[in-house]
């Protein structure tokens, strides 16, 4: 996989050296490194045996833009060499790079490309995206896709892509937590004529495949929604549909034997299939010196480190004010559920919720340079293990970039 990673990445420098681009296109080279101080009360985010840790980090990273009339094309990559002063074992090195590639075939065909790769270790990198919590196992993680949009007429598109993702776990016997998938999308958005507003309704089918050591997830959904700016500052989407699931999974159970006559334990395979809604909403308000943002979403997903799929609901909401051109704002909370009965998608039971509640302000020197400070909240309720374990996390950061030419 690292090998293809590699070939798309040489794709989208040998487009960005192409002599036919260069001579009406700006180029922009942004190094940079970003340093940051973290104090995380309860490191591992336990209900017992509860830790505490000082963490620093040295990030230098390289951003490379390059823009034409039909050509868009951004690089980036970063370092990260972590110190904690309590736990020396998982000092170390993270890193991540990705590309995204854009090009205007013609006047209706627009074409797009995007792959990364990280390297991480941390046990709260997924906290954000998905509201769990891992070890300290480094992951190494590939993505990529590709897709394409064509403008049947004025007020009618259609979208089609695919992409792909993999999680390998460095576990030496046991790679249950490894998983890669698989998806498709397609979509048809339309403006009507008769609506004042002119929202766009859309229409969206999925297929996506989920494959664990253990256990495969076949996923078909089919779902439809609109947005529309009701103002200038105010913006809403929602889209609603249903899913169908087809789990195939290894799971231990007490069979007959023969000969001798008598019950043993035995890995056996089992299929299961569910049906269910889909759905997400958001609001999005954006003022001169306020914006607000607040979402809610319901899905299958996969959940990384968990050997499984979970049926994910999330909500979040961001509030942010801008005090002056200089200095800015943000409250940020969100909320996730995530929920799987035992032998529904894997063998094993998932049932955690989470809970973030985080402030930070950030004061900009220039475009590339600033200071950031916050604090956040976290609760993780693991209802399965009937456990409930809470963290809170101080940090501050300073980045510094300047931009060549």
């Amino acid at each position: 996989m690292i090998h293809t990673i590699i070939i798309i990445l040489f794709c989208l420098v040998s487009a960005f050296f192409r002599p036919d681009r260069a001579c009406c296109s700006e180029m922009k080279l942004i190094p940079s490194v970003h340093l940051r101080q973290e104090y995380i009360d309860n490191l591992f985010t336990t209900q017992n045996d509860i830790e505490d840790d000082f963490i620093s980090t040295a990030s230098p990273g390289l951003t490379l833009k390059q823009q034409s009339e039909r050509l868009q094309l951004n690089l980036n990559s970063h370092l990260d060499r972590s110190w904690y002063k309590n736990n020396n074992e998982l000092n170390g090195y993270d890193q991540a790079a990705s590309g995204v590639l854009s090009y205007a075939a013609t006047e209706r065909l627009d074409l797009s490309a995007e792959t990364s790769y990280s390297r991480d270790s941390r046990p709260d990198r997924d906290l954000d995206e998905t509201g769990l919590i891992l070890d300290t196992t480094r992951r190494d993680r590939y993505d990529g896709g590709i897709s394409g949009s064509y403008l049947i007429s004025e007020k009618t598109s259609a979208s089609l892509s695919s992409s792909f993702h993999q999680d390998d776990y460095e576990t030496t016997g046991n790679e249950n937590n490894d998983y890669k998938s698989s998806a498709a999308n397609m979509g048809i958005f339309h403006q009507p004529a008769w609506l004042n507003q002119l929202p766009t309704i859309f229409c969206n089918v999925q297929y996506s495949r989920y494959e664990y050591e253990t256990s495969t997830v076949d996923y078909y959904s089919v779902s439809t929604g609109a947005e529309s700016d009701v103002t200038e500052t105010f913006n809403i989407r929602f889209d609603i549909g249903a899913r169908y699931t087809v789990s195939e999974f290894q799971t231990s159970k007490w069979i007959l034997s023969n000969p001798p006559y008598g019950y043993e334990l035995a890995v056996v395979e089992e299929t299961n299939s569910s049906k269910g809604g889909i759905g997400q909403v958001s609001l999005n308000y954006h003022g001169e010196f306020i914006h607000c943002t607040t979402s809610i979403s319901h899905d299958i997903q996969p959940a990384s480190g968990r050997a499984g799929s979970s049926e994910r609901t999330s909500t979040a909401l961001i509030i942010g004010k801008r005090f002056s051109e200089e200095l800015n704002g943000s409250l940020d909370g969100s909320y996730y559920v995530n929920n799987a009965d035992k032998d529904e998608f894997s063998s094993a039971e998932i049932d955690e919720k989470a809970f973030q509640l985080s402030v930070r302000s950030r004061y900009t020197f220039s475009p590339f340079v600033y200071l950031e400070a916050g604090h956040s909240f976290t609760r993780i309720m693991d209802e399965a293990a009937d456990t409930e374990a809470d963290r809170n996390l101080t940090f501050i950061n300073y980045v510094h970039g300047f931009e060549m030419n």
